[in-house]
């Protein structure tokens, strides 16, 4: 069985018999600028992302131990994140081998990154390559029947985007419509291509026919709900049958004649007065055109800074009576108190958990270091997750963008010009509670 080891981004290595590189390569600047060759812009996608958000943490480096050398390892799955870091680390290795545009967007990149470099990360181990050969294989080659990761189709790349607060495209309002009044089944759902029905849905010169208004990226129908239903149904039967595709309805002239040979019998009555109708969605905010419903409930955000489900256990006197004001003050009313009182809260934490570990640090420590002091080694203590400091770091960071930098909380307390916002205090808070909470573990 493989192992779970943290290794250090530095003693990682670069496969340089890297099944993406059509040749062997002889050393790892050679390795790296053959790989950021054949990538090109999906290098400068993949830097950014990691920039954004930091290395996946569901998908884990696979490596094996360089020769006899345990202090390094070389990477058999993971060499297009691996090769980012490194040109992350220092753009010029690829100078030459990238477009300029590429090569610029990543010396940009790299100015941030620096800020909050990825010193460390998770790797799975194996002993031998042979024993991950089979594990690497089925993440990269496909489905393999469903033993392999089972790529998102259309429909749930739709659904999993709407349920996260986007909105769903033309052809999922339609087809989640007809499913649900049961006039498709699922297996003629699978069979009706997305990209033919939403090139109709699509047309101003359809959409009259089957029913359909559309508004802010919704919808509508204007007639009665059976006869729209009817008429859609039409449509994705010829769709899911073979008889409509793609190509029947690519121009706007095919569409023109797609709408004029619409069956006469299928067309839609408008019953539904100008800027009315009926939403397809029934979980839609709106019922209606322009008309929101009044009578469905939105959890309203937490008033205070502290979440109530948030235990903590801190036994210094004077930051738990502050701890105890955070929890009583309403963050809308008071967000200059609890914004102040915030920021003195997180340095006694941290001033009081550098006293209890025998940590020493100067008076004149900024409280930016004492905070990258105390998660390396709330860390290395296995008390919060790599992940779970990363906000820590990011706070701690000069200019950070993501998360409460402590430039901003100095500001609220001392800049008479800057007020800050409730939204922006429990966001924060959100950030650091893992932090905290580590803090003051019992």
């Amino acid at each position: 069985m493989p192992d779970l080891l943290t290794v250090p981004v530095a003693s990682l290595l670069i496969d340089e018999l890297n099944p993406r590189l059509a040749q062997e390569t002889h050393g790892q600047d050679e390795a790296i600028r053959a790989l950021a060759a054949v990538q090109g812009r999906k290098l400068q996608s993949i830097a950014k992302d990691i920039v954004d958000y930091g290395l996946n943490p569901s998908d884990l480096m696979i490596v094996v131990p360089f020769g006899v050398d345990e202090s390094r390892y070389v990477v058999l799955d993971g060499n297009r994140r691996l090769t980012a870091l490194r040109v992350l680390e220092s753009p010029n290795l690829i100078n030459g081998v990238v477009a300029p545009g590429v090569q610029r967007a990543i010396q940009q990149m790299a100015v941030s990154y620096g800020d909050s470099p990825i010193n460390e990360l998770q790797c799975v181990v194996f002993d031998e390559r042979d024993d991950a050969n089979h594990w690497i294989e089925l993440r990269n080659t496909g489905e393999q029947g469903g033993a392999g990761p089972v790529q998102w189709g259309s429909d749930e790349t739709d659904r999993f985007r709407t349920r996260t607060g986007g909105q769903p495209n033309l052809a999922t309002q339609v087809l989640d419509f007809l499913e649900q009044r049961g006039n498709i089944s699922p297996e003629q759902r699978r069979d009706t291509a997305p990209t033919t029905l939403t090139r109709i849905l699509g047309s101003p010169d359809i959409r009259p026919k089957l029913g359909l208004d559309y508004a802010s990226q919704n919808l509508y129908a204007v007639g009665m709900l059976d006869d729209v239903a009817r008429a859609l149904t039409h449509v994705v039967t010829e769709i899911g049958e073979g008889r409509l595709g793609v190509t029947d309805v690519y121009t706007k002239q095919q569409r023109l004649e797609f709408a004029d040979r619409f069956p006469a019998h299928l067309v839609v009555s408008r019953t539904a007065a100008p800027g009315k109708g009926t939403t397809l969605r029934p979980d839609s905010a709106q019922d209606a055109v322009g008309q929101p419903t009044v009578n469905r409930p939105q959890e309203r955000p937490r008033n205070r800074l502290i979440p109530e489900a948030c235990a903590l256990n801190v036994t210094d006197p004077r930051t738990h009576d502050i701890e105890r004001e955070l929890r009583l003050l309403n963050l809308d009313r008071m967000p200059n108190a609890v914004a102040v009182l915030f920021r003195v809260f997180i340095e006694l934490s941290v001033d009081s958990y550098l006293q209890r570990e025998g940590i020493a640090v100067s008076e004149r420590t900024h409280l930016s270091e004492k905070l990258k002091t105390v998660a390396d080694h709330l860390t290395e203590s296995r008390l919060l997750s790599k992940a779970q400091a990363a906000p820590v770091r990011r706070a701690a960071a000069r200019n950070s963008f993501f998360g409460p930098s402590v430039t901003l909380m100095h500001q609220w307390v001392h800049n008479q010009h800057l007020s800050p916002v409730p939204a922006e205090l429990r966001s924060h808070w959100n950030d650091l509670q893992p932090f905290v909470s580590a803090v003051w573990a019992p």
